[in-house]
């Protein structure tokens, strides 16, 4: 059976989506509402994949209403991270700063430093994007210096930094 990621990387976005209908199914069977997130979280990712944005902002508000209530911190860090996507689709680039700031500051206080450094490189596109080149910069800096320290063998990571520095 295949993972969430391993279908992610694949494209296959629409199976995705009926295994996040399968998942919702089970979760109001069991009332789960971890269950119920991790479906809506899925779906929206492959919703926004395929551009059907209406339908991926559709789970990310089923996500945040269930993640208000029964959500933790970690919870948190995904719908701002998801929210940058879509801000970042919508050229809302100040929003996608906003959103992936909240997602660094959650990373760091769950010493995640992979995810941080996802968000933190994801950051600094944005800053290239509204014109703040320098900021970009500093922050890409900033990145290198915790992913060659929490996380040097993660290839995507150094990758996304270094093409940051390049611009």
């Amino acid at each position: 059976e295949m993972t969430f990621e391993r279908h992610l990387a694949k494209g296959n976005f629409q199976t995705i989506i009926e295994e996040s209908q399968v998942l919702l199914k089970q979760s109001s069977a069991t009332d789960d509402m971890r269950l119920a997130m991790v479906a809506y979280l899925n779906a929206a990712l492959a919703h926004f994949y395929l551009g059907d944005i209406e339908n991926a902002f559709s789970n990310v508000l089923h996500y945040k209403q269930i993640c208000e209530e029964h959500g933790n911190s970690r919870d948190k860090y995904y719908l701002y991270y998801i929210n940058a996507f879509i801000y970042e689709y919508e050229a809302n680039f100040e929003q996608a700063r906003q959103a992936l700031q909240q997602c660094m500051e959650i990373a760091l206080e769950h010493d995640a430093y992979v995810d941080y450094c996802n968000a933190a490189n994801f950051y600094s596109a944005i800053l290239l994007m509204l014109g703040q080149y320098n900021d970009a910069y500093e922050q890409a800096e900033l990145t290198r210096s915790i992913a060659l320290n929490y996380c040097p063998d993660n290839l995507s990571i150094h990758y996304h930094y270094e093409l940051t520095l390049a611009d």
